[in-house]
């Protein structure tokens, strides 16, 4: 897995690119705490335009093969 983060101009949120350069499906977890996130985060799949929900400490998603997602975490 390789994960690219980048902050939001004029906002305490997130962008997270997150890339599965395997063969395989893969389940992959981030770290939320580790991103500087505490307590209840949103996100959002800015692809999809759907919101995701509430998270706490870690979000976990399943990404298929040499498939990505670009996220948006925020308080």
């Amino acid at each position: 897995k390789l994960v690219w983060t980048s902050s939001v101009p004029d906002d305490k949120g997130m962008y997270v690119a997150i890339f599965n350069l395997n063969e395989n499906i893969q389940k992959i977890s981030i770290d939320l705490t580790g991103l500087g996130f505490r307590g209840i985060v949103h996100i959002r799949d800015l692809w999809k335009r759907k919101d995701l929900g509430q998270f706490v400490n870690e979000y976990e998603k399943s990404i298929s093969s040499h498939s990505c997602v670009l996220l948006k975490v925020s308080k």
